[in-house]
């Protein structure tokens, strides 16, 4: 469940009592090399999470092979409503939760960004990096072919082999992709 990103939208809601509380995306600090065991334990607590994971293909001087990368270490995205997320806090496998910075508590990560990013790792066949740099507000942008057709992102530059296009996600910074010039259109 958690550890292949997939794309799906959904609004769920949990009543307890008398109230009904939305499911918010937050990110869990783990330990190093951990996220895949974490995210196993979420799963058998009944809590929807992932691990962003990437295929590529390795390539030493005697053999190929295709292994899933860790798009960000350490962290596992939990969608949780305000009493799960007081559980998982607590958790001794999860280090913390993630928070904006002047803020108490911990920051919420908008559904449409999480989406955009599983959209991401999905459909490209480039290596999607995170940028550790605050970026500049850029120009929006649509990518109007190839296998990201569809995606709306940030483009933050342009250089001969082709166009840097980055996903938005709170408190954890961007994740990056090249691709053609020509796939990009800018928003209007």
């Amino acid at each position: 469940m958690s550890t292949e990103p997939t794309v799906a939208s959904s609004v769920a809601h949990v009543t307890d009592d008398r109230a009904a509380h939305a499911k918010k995306w937050y990110a869990a600090v783990v330990r190093v090399n951990c996220e895949r065991r974490v995210s196993q334990r979420l799963d058998a607590m009944g809590l929807e999470n992932f691990v962003p994971l990437q295929r590529q293909m390795r390539i030493w001087s005697d053999r190929r092979k295709v292994i899933s990368r860790v798009v960000i270490p350490m962290i596992v995205f939990v969608r949780a409503d305000e009493r799960e997320c007081r559980a998982v806090r607590d958790c001794s496998f999860i280090m913390r939760l993630l928070g904006v910075p002047g803020q108490s508590g911990p920051a919420t990560i908008p559904d449409c960004q999480v989406e955009r990013f599983r959209h991401m790792l999905l459909c490209t066949e480039s290596p999607v990096n995170m940028e550790d740099a605050p970026l500049q507000a850029g120009q929006s942008v649509l990518i109007a072919r190839g296998s990201l057709r569809g995606l709306c992102g940030e483009l933050t530059g342009v250089s001969r082999s082709g166009s840097h296009v980055i996903v938005r996600i709170e408190g954890l910074g961007c994740a990056g992709v090249d691709i053609p010039s020509d796939y990009v259109e800018r928003v209007v």
